[in-house]
């Protein structure tokens, strides 16, 4: 009985605090469109039909601030707490798929994520500064590359970015004006384990990853890999149940290649305590003329007795589980004209594979106003490595230059006209296989709209969006050369009332999201060759 009653206290308390202090929010598309897809290749058959779309977020806070108990003079000590309750739909909630059974027609809210945001505690004193509680980044991760063209937040590009497990402390010192200079100033030093004394073991466990190997990979050692046999009715991949056996292993043999879904089996740990991280953060900056962001983290036990420490695991080559972790990172920085601004970045691992050598990334960009162009390297043993001819690891290089103009701003050049380009080149370095006539891996995107304004709260934007890419194979077997390939959609936009929208377009090929151009098929079916368009008109309404 006691239990429950301060169960119900507890909701009381916090049902006080969620909905007395704290105002949830909101926000919710619904769209109903009709659309017509006249499939791929000559004898494809159109289908049509209506389409509802539901995508709503509702973020209940339970509780968010900043707590600061201020004592004497500079001392003074920050609590800060945020408590969220999140709920929406895990994508947009659509009829499209088929069939659609009348208990699963309606929309169902499905807990998204319990998010425990800002949570950290830390002591200030006279410039520095003591985090009491939140986990130490021990990793740098300044030299990533940019995001692929078609990015809905969630892309993972390759990154030679280090970290190392544990919670711990920071000690340091920061200063916006360093004794009259002018010079902004934090340093601090930091201090983590890999358990505490309460530590417990882990239990063996199965992870999965899909991989494409090309004839010459390594395997991975004590792995298990499915070959993919093929594609079902909803584009999923189907693997063989039963495990490859590769000729000559670790090396994958001519006919070998292909997409495997690999099995890694991680043994059971012991607790793991007693080990111990430590790592170093520098910031400077000086005015707009130059700033400085230098990061440096190590162990002083070899890997494989600290614990998980050292690269992602898509990077080729891991740390070297019988050294030390040491991994670094700098970005410096200049904004010396207005519009303007230059970074240099790089990562870096020691201790890299088997031959303990170094894993890094550079990163250069510079963007003034309207145009932006950058140069990305990784080395061999990075996990943006290429191959040569003979499929042996090299660094290789990546490039990218836009021009774009917003609808308003500073970068705009006619009132409620936006319009831009955007060239990518991908693994320049690399060998180009012959034979297929595969080129240099390069995509390009192209948009253009213009919002005109018919009254004070009505409004048509037409617009048109181009994707471009290297390297597309074609539906039918009997084409074996690589082409260029392209999608388009041309379209306009009509708002009779605010939070109403009426849109119908006409599209020709299909985009993958977070695929890299000309390598990974940022187009997953190109216009003309793999889809003959789609049509659709449709109304929306927006809270």
């Amino acid at each position: 009985m006691k239990k429950i009653l301060a169960i119900l206290m507890i909701l009381v308390l916090v049902g006080g605090v969620a909905f007395a202090q704290l105002t949830p929010q909101v926000t919710a598309k619904a769209s109903v469109n009709w659309g017509i897809d006249f499939g791929a290749g000559k004898n494809a058959k159109a289908q049509h039909g209506f389409e509802n779309l539901l995508d709503a977020k509702v973020v209940i806070p339970l509780y968010m601030g900043t707590l600061n108990s201020k004592t004497e003079g500079d001392v003074r000590m920050n609590f800060d707490l945020g408590v969220n309750l999140a709920y929406r739909f895990y994508d947009q909630l659509s009829n499209s798929a088929s069939p659609h059974v009348a208990w699963d027609s309606d929309a169902e809210f499905k807990l998204w994520r319990k998010t425990l945001s800002d949570m950290s505690a830390s002591i200030h004193f006279f410039g520095g500064y003591m985090n009491v509680y939140g986990r130490p980044d021990f990793s740098t991760n300044y030299a990533h590359i940019w995001s692929p063209i078609p990015d809905n937040g969630v892309a993972w590009g390759p990154e030679t970015s280090g970290d190392i497990t544990g919670f711990g402390t920071k000690l340091g010192y920061a200063s916006d004006d360093l004794a009259g200079t002018g010079l902004k100033f934090d340093a601090g030093l930091k201090f983590g384990s890999n358990g505490s004394w309460k530590a417990k073991g882990t239990t063996a466990q199965d992870k999965f990853k899909v991989v494409d190997l090309k004839v010459g990979d390594t395997l991975i050692a004590g792995a298990t890999y499915y070959k993919q046999n093929g594609i079902d009715a909803e584009g999923k991949p189907i693997f063989s149940s039963t495990a490859a056996v590769f000729a000559a292993p670790p090396t994958v043999g001519a006919g070998e290649d292909g997409k495997y879904l690999v099995k890694v089996t991680t043994t059971a740990t012991g607790s793991a305590a007693n080990k111990y991280a430590f790592g170093l953060d520098l910031s400077l900056g000086y005015d707009k003329w130059v700033t400085l962001d230098f990061g440096i983290n190590a162990t002083f036990d070899n890997v494989k007795d600290f614990g998980k420490a050292g690269v992602h695991e898509d990077v080729a080559a891991g740390s070297n589980p019988d050294k030390p972790y040491l991994g670094m990172g700098l970005k410096l920085g200049s904004k010396p004209v207005d519009g303007l601004a230059l970074t240099l970045a790089m990562d870096a691992l020691m201790n890299v594979g088997t031959d303990s050598k170094v894993a890094f990334d550079l990163r250069f960009d510079a963007s003034y106003k309207w145009v932006a162009l950058g140069a990305y390297f990784g080395n061999d043993l990075s996990a943006y490595a290429g191959k040569d001819k003979n499929n042996k690891a090299i660094g290789d290089m990546a490039a990218m230059i836009a021009f774009k103009s917003a609808a308003s701003g500073d970068t705009n050049f006619v009132e409620g006209l936006a319009f831009g380009v955007d060239f990518r080149l991908n693994h320049l370095l690399s060998a180009v296989p012959t034979g297929d006539k595969s080129t240099l891996p390069m995509g390009i995107s192209a948009w253009v709209n213009y919002k005109y304004a018919l009254t004070d709260s009505m409004w048509v934007k037409p617009y048109a969006n181009f994707w471009g890419e290297t390297n597309r194979k074609s539906i039918d077997a009997s084409k074996t050369d690589k082409f260029f390939g392209v999608a388009y959609k041309v379209g306009a936009t009509f708002s009779p009332a605010e939070k109403i929208e009426i849109d119908t377009y006409w599209s020709q090929g299909k985009l993958s999201w977070n695929k890299y151009e000309g390598t990974e098929g940022m187009i997953s079916a190109p216009a003309f060759d793999a889809h003959n368009g789609t049509f659709v008109i449709g109304v929306k309404v927006i809270y």
